[in-house]
């Protein structure tokens, strides 16, 4: 099984957390799809290019902090991070396929027609969902540290190697 996370925001209460039960269900991979490792996302990139967000001043605040508080090393261990990626069969970005950091990704029937992949995730809106269209799967999910659906719990998917399902904590 493999744990797909996502917009962890520096919330490492809720991190711990979703680690914790990420553990007790057995799972030995975790796939990060942004806004920490291993995919670019576009809070990370603000944060390694020096970039206010355009949509949020309090974002660009606690930007500022990070960059005083992160190390070079870091900063250039987050800046060689891959903006897509394929693991284990999963096609994963940050926001969507047509911009990898900033896309509002909301699936539609054919809209994978343009890959052999049949199992996408990305996350970017913290708001979980699990989508299908025939052979083709989606995730989004949600947000560990930023919840935007209006539930305050943590949230991460879980790909068995055949379905998704997501889970709140």
């Amino acid at each position: 099984m493999i744990a797909i996370i996502s917009d962890i925001h520096g919330n490492w209460a809720a991190l711990r957390r979703v680690l914790e039960e990420i553990d007790h269900l057995g799972i030995e991979k975790i796939i990060n799809l942004g806004d920490t490792a291993p995919l670019l996302g576009n809070h990370d990139f603000y944060l390694v290019r020096g970039l206010p967000c355009h949509r949020s001043r309090s974002a660009t605040a606690c930007l500022e902090h990070q960059r005083r508080a992160t190390s070079a090393s870091n900063l250039a261990w987050l800046a060689g991070l891959p903006t897509n990626l394929v693991v284990d069969g999963i096609n994963c970005v940050h926001g969507g396929w047509s911009d990898y950091l900033e896309e509002y990704f909301r699936p539609r029937i054919g809209y994978f027609d343009f890959c052999d992949h049949t199992v996408f995730a990305s996350g970017h809106t913290h708001v979980p969902i699990i989508w299908v269209d025939g052979p083709k799967m989606y995730c989004n999910p949600g947000s560990v540290g930023q919840p935007r659906d209006g539930d305050a719990r943590a949230s991460f998917a879980v790909y068995d190697g055949l379905s998704l399902r997501w889970a709140q904590f």
